[in-house]
């Protein structure tokens, strides 16, 4: 009897603590929604919850806004990165975690254009943030349309200050290729790439301009041939650049192939190309051409050092190769010419060394 007096009171304990966090949830609001729309320059996200709520805005950095709703729960609403195309405003965030007193809080990180100033309007069960752009941009846009001409057509501000269209990586995977290992990164736009391959560790790092992960950073165990792991993150808030680290068990080289939505990483062993570049060309078997032909030295000097420079000339002649000798035959076919100061006089070819040098005396 006892002991189904002391079962029925600890059901009774457990019913009341149930109530009792029921009641907490019923009286602890959700977020529920989350929209952006813009006008002109300005982008406007509402935030809707089903109960009341304090807030709280920090700016940790230029391109960093956090918004804290206290007493707001964000468990219905995922924690990805969604990339926006309004004015100002590049992508938001949700989180949520315990405040001090034990209260849940809803968290929206807002990645925002450097020079974006926000507002707040709190209403009933929701929060309206309107994020326009730098004063000083939209006055100097606002004089420059005014001093141009009415036929030439001026862009608006509005048009000016959209962020370039942002990129979300939906998946990272590994697929074994024909060659070996290759990390298949998915998106829903091209992607454009900037990799570099590190050592100590070993490493390919790529760096994705202008994309953002569809999740929170996250590490995925590979343990396959020559990859370890692939770490994906956001590596810079703005402009977003999201980088993906392969960590490899020893050096390899990579190749880039892009193609449509993906981008595939292909690895290969570390100088398996190279050798293959470096195989030297096959010879040119064709044959030397004639060398050029030796024509006779002009003869500038006095008659008797001219008359040993030709004999000279003339002995090595007589010992030189076959090319040498024909270079030297084709030679004397040509007209020859001795500089007397300030002429030329044409030397008939036939003419013996002696009267030659005589001459240009």
């Amino acid at each position: 009897m006892k002991l189904k007096l002391m079962q029925l009171v600890g059901m009774l304990s457990m019913l009341c603590a149930m109530s009792t966090m029921l009641a907490a949830a019923a009286i602890e609001g959700q977020l529920t929604q989350v929209q952006v729309s813009s006008r002109g320059n300005v982008a406007t996200v509402t935030l809707r919850t089903t109960g009341a709520f304090t807030h709280t805005e920090y700016r940790p950095t230029e391109n960093l806004l956090l918004v804290d709703m206290a007493g707001i729960s964000a468990t219905s609403m995922d924690d990805k990165t969604h990339a926006v195309h309004a004015p100002n405003l590049v992508s938001y965030r949700i989180l949520g975690y315990k405040g001090g007193d034990g209260k849940n809080v809803a968290r929206v990180e807002f990645a925002v254009v450097s020079g974006a100033k926000p507002s707040f309007d709190k209403a009933r069960n929701q929060l309206r943030i309107n994020i326009a752009g730098d004063a000083s941009a939209v006055a100097l846009a606002s004089t420059s349309q005014s001093a141009t001409t009415a036929d030439t057509p001026v862009p608006t501000m509005a048009a000016a200050s959209h962020s370039p269209r942002i990129t979300e990586i939906r998946k990272v995977g590994v697929i074994r290729g024909k060659n070996g290992l290759e990390v298949e990164i998915s998106a829903n736009a091209p992607l454009s790439p900037n990799a570099i391959k590190l050592t100590a560790p070993d490493r390919v790092v790529v760096d994705l301009a202008n994309a953002v992960p569809e999740g929170r950073n996250k590490t995925i165990a590979v343990n396959s041939g020559e990859v370890k792991s692939i770490r994906i993150s956001r590596y810079q808030l703005y402009p977003p650049v999201t980088r993906v680290v392969i960590d490899l068990v020893s050096a390899q080289d990579f190749e880039l192939a892009p193609s449509a939505n993906r981008l595939k990483v292909r690895l290969h062993p570390a100088g398996a190309e190279v050798a293959a570049a470096t195989t030297p060309p096959a010879q040119n078997l064709q044959a030397d051409p004639k060398p050029a032909e030796i024509p006779a030295p002009a003869v500038t000097e006095t008659s008797a050092t001219a008359q040993a420079a030709t004999v000279n000339a003339a002995s090595e002649a007589k010992t030189s190769g076959a090319q040498t000798s024909a270079a030297a035959n084709a030679a004397t076919k040509a007209a020859d010419f001795a500089v007397v100061n300030p002429e030329y006089h044409t030397i008939a070819a036939n003419v013996d060394p002696a009267t030659r040098a005589n001459h240009a005396a």
